[in-house]
């Protein structure tokens, strides 16, 4: 359980840290890229829109990257703040991060047609084929080594730690145990 909702968190975040990092919300020392065959900023409406080939990165404590054909971005300008995503596809996502013991994690997503967030609702939809693996670090509870969803869609909850898939599929790989030795199982 505690696996979808890390899963639920960091796609969400995938999609808000990509969409902060378009509103200068990078934390200092990272570095945020957004490459597109056009942009078009409405400073009055407060809606960007990247179409052709676009590639947002956040480079610094971690990598993230998100791929798409077209992105909407809706926001505050006043308040500098990010209402909601639109990624039209198909959309990819890659996060890698290094725990501060060293545990690294791979996070990939991807679906076809859309992803989609909105702050009101802390939700975030991908529709079309959508995927997910989560590989080490801790993005997964101790004993799994790895997580992967697939279905036709995927909603999640940020709010209510949830992830709802249609024609679902559901894979996680078990970390081996270490075997204990005969004494400490209680044998001679």
């Amino acid at each position: 359980m505690r696996y979808r909702r890390t899963l639920a968190a960091v796609l969400g975040l995938a999609l808000l840290l990509l969409a902060a990092a378009y509103a200068q919300h990078v934390k200092q020392g990272s570095v945020a890229t957004i490459t597109s065959d056009e942009l078009e900023i409405d400073y009055g409406t407060g809606v960007s829109e990247m179409t052709g080939n676009v590639t947002m990165t956040i480079r610094g404590d971690y990598t993230a990257t998100m791929n798409a054909s077209r992105v909407v971005l809706k926001g505050d300008i006043e308040k500098s703040r990010i209402l909601s995503v639109e990624a039209h596809g198909p959309v990819n996502f890659v996060i890698d991060t290094t725990s501060k013991d060293g545990k690294r994690s791979h996070i990939t997503a991807s679906c076809s047609r859309e992803a989609t967030f909105s702050e009101q609702t802390m939700i975030v939809t991908m529709v079309g084929n959508a995927h997910a693996e989560i590989i080490g670090g801790e993005a997964l509870a101790a004993q799994l080594e790895s997580a992967k969803y697939d279905g036709e869609s995927m909603t999640i909850d940020l709010n209510n730690r949830k992830i709802n898939l249609k024609k679902a599929t559901a894979e996680v790989h078990l970390a081996p145990q270490e075997e204990k030795p005969a004494a400490a199982q209680g044998n001679p």
